[in-house]
Formats: C-alpha cells, sequence, structure tokens
C-alpha cells in the first residue's frame, strides 16, 4: 500500500513542478503564448454551469482517462519495450505533444514525466490519478477565484523557482523511500 504521506507529498511534487514551469515561462517571457491554457482559463469564467462541467469534464474525467491511457496503456507497453526509463520518456513525450501549445506542452511533458515515475514506483495508477485530477480541479479553481500570478514582480518569480525548484527535489527524494510494486518473481534453479 501507498503511505498517507506519500499522497501528500506527491501533491506537494505536483504544485511545486507546476509554480516553477509557469515563473520559468513568465521569466522567460513566453507564458502570453499558452493559447490552450489562456482558453481553459477563459472557460473558468463562465456560467456557474459551463464552470461545473469544466470541472467534472476537465479535472475528473480528462485527468483519469488521460492517466489510464498515457500511464496504464502507453507507458507500460513501452516500458515493456524500451525498459523503464526510456518507456516512462516516452510515454510523457506523447502526453506533451498532444496538449498541442507550446508553452502548456512542456508542462504537461514535465508532469507526465513526473506521473509516469509515481506509477512505476508505486506499481499503480491510483496516486497519478489523484495527483493529476487534483491538479486539474485546482488549476481550474485559481484561474477562476484567485489573482493570476502573472503579474507578479520578477523578484517573486525568481525566488518561486528557486523555492520551489528545491522543494520538487526534496519531494522526489521523500518519494524514492517508497516502493510499492510487489517484488520481482524468484526462478527456482533447474
Amino acid at each position: 500500500p501507498i503511505p498517507a504521506w506519500a499522497w501528500v507529498a506527491a501533491l506537494v511534487g505536483c504544485f511545486t513542478m507546476g509554480q516553477a514551469m509557469e515563473s520559468l515561462s513568465v521569466l522567460a517571457g513566453v507564458w502570453n503564448y499558452a493559447a490552450s491554457l489562456k482558453g481553459l482559463q477563459a472557460a473558468s469564467q463562465g456560467s456557474f454551469v459551463t464552470f461545473a462541467a469544466l470541472l467534472f469534464f476537465g479535472a475528473l474525467v480528462a485527468g483519469t482517462a488521460e492517466e489510464l491511457f498515457f500511464r496504464g496503456y502507453v507507458q507500460t507497453r513501452l516500458v515493456e519495450r524500451w525498459g523503464r526509463t526510456a518507456g516512462i520518456a516516452g510515454a510523457a513525450t506523447l502526453f506533451g505533444i498532444l496538449h498541442f501549445d507550446p508553452i502548456h506542452s512542456p508542462m504537461a511533458l514535465m508532469m507526465g514525466l513526473f506521473l509516469g515515475w509515481l506509477a512505476e514506483r508505486t506499481g499503480s495508477l491510483r496516486l497519478p490519478i489523484f495527483v493529476h485530477v487534483f491538479n486539474n480541479l485546482t488549476s481550474f479553481l485559481l484561474s477562476r477565484y484567485a489573482p493570476s500570478t502573472t503579474e507578479l514582480p520578477a523578484s517573486v518569480h525568481v525566488t518561486l523557482l528557486a523555492v520551489c525548484s528545491l522543494a520538487f527535489v526534496g519531494t522526489v527524494t521523500a518519494l524514492r523511500r517508497i516502493d510499492a510494486r510487489p517484488p520481482e518473481p524468484v526462478l527456482a534453479g533447474p
């Protein structure tokens, strides 16, 4: 079983990586080119019914379906053929490309690497699905109810980038302690 602290740590990893990537894109001056993210933000400002549909389909349905497909189907097959590292990277690359956006795609690639690593580390899709759904849900809620962080001064983004990067590395280091995959079968001798 996956320990309770790992669920929290995985969320922290997801959010710190997401904020680090956002701050990096703001500092690079490319955040404004994220058309798909702007479309999602516009949808989150719609009526209550539109927003509720966005939460249901964009968070619960999309998060679950994407994990079942990319980590459960694609990654599993690629890991069988190419090995763990290349399989995770291949599935994450496809995940990133299929987000069809010059800014959102690299963010999805990085998130795909993290979620793929979680799936391999735990031998389960439960944690990646939980993290993906919660990430999408939080993104939509923040888009609707919180002020944009893109207007913050560059010094704040530099600080966020540094702190979130360090927190992400710490989170991954902590998560390396878990390995809920079943042990390899022991083959009997001749």
